[in-house]
């Protein structure tokens, strides 16, 4: 894989320096620094041979030498050889986001923010060159964290042909889910109909007003019958999260194990976990292609 044929890293030097003649070696020389370094970092991570690549990438320099745009050319390459169906098999292309994290301080995220927008204006080959490039933040037009729902949101907005460059906050990872209650409604749910739970010991649970923020479950119906439990997942935003949390207890055995073994129990504290465990895995995990 190599840089991407749509970035012209020297174009927003130039804008930086004119083009005088006094700088054009300077111009040359920083914007040769910064492609090689980048086709290095490329080849760690995508080499042909399994000996080349690396998981893990530290790219260290002084200040002001343009490591933050070395990291975007790195990742919009990688985005754009997805786009143009130049990677190698099996390479995961179904939903292609390269995710940016900051520390939680806003300053710094914000300047991601401003950096990304700009790179795709000033190091654009040709006007309007990086146009297909979605530059997304958890919540639009905010510095707040979010959470995993809204990285789930934005996430799905991401094709092969419009691929996305998302920025957030470290903080999001462990921000809460908002309404509990419904998250685990939809994970009992999930539960009950993947484990064939007994009709007694869904009705054990669906008592058990502690696992919930509010006392009992107003989808009482609805959960005793698995066959009426169809608006638990109507939900305009997420049409998709019932074969995710299908998926999730199928892709990660341990954690329908330990469903199990609460549901067996009589521990709320437990049993709340695992669907708060279950709701997380089935936000961030792969989903089946759509």
């Amino acid at each position: 894989m190599k840089l991407s044929p749509e970035i012209d890293l020297g174009r927003s030097l130039r804008q930086v320096f004119g083009n005088k003649a006094d700088f054009t070696a300077q111009i040359e020389q920083d914007c040769a620094r910064q492609s090689e370094t980048t086709s290095a970092i490329l080849r760690r991570f995508i080499g042909v041979k399994d000996c080349e690549r690396r998981e893990l990438v530290i790219l260290a320099d002084e200040v002001g030498l343009g490591k933050t745009y070395v990291a975007l050319v790195v990742a919009i390459s990688i985005l754009d050889a997805i786009r143009r169906g130049e990677t190698p098999e099996g390479f995961p292309s179904n939903k292609p986001v390269v995710l940016v994290l900051t520390p939680t301080n806003d300053a710094l995220f914000n300047k991601w923010m401003r950096e990304a927008e700009a790179f795709k204006t000033d190091c654009a080959r040709n006007d309007g060159g990086l146009e297909w490039l979605q530059i997304r933040c958890p919540i639009n037009n905010s510095s707040k964290s979010g959470n995993v729902i809204n990285f789930s949101e934005q996430i799905r907005d991401a094709t092969r042909s419009q691929p996305m460059l998302l920025v957030a906050k470290q903080g999001a990872f462990g921000a809460a889910l908002h309404d509990r209650d419904l998250w685990r409604r939809r994970g009992l749910a999930a539960l009950f109909g993947h484990l064939r739970t007994p009709t007694e010991t869904r009705r054990y649970w669906c008592r058990k007003g502690r696992v919930f923020d509010t006392f009992g479950i107003p989808d009482l119906k609805e959960l005793l019958d698995l066959r009426s439990s169809g608006h638990l997942w109507d939900d305009s935003n997420s049409p998709d999260l019932q074969r995710a949390f299908s998926r999730a207890l199928q892709v990660y055995p341990e954690l329908a194990d330990r469903a199990a073994r609460a549901l067996s129990g009589t521990d709320e504290g437990i049993l709340s976990g695992v669907l708060d465990d279950l709701s997380r895995y089935a936000l961030v995990a792969n989903w089946t292609p759509f």
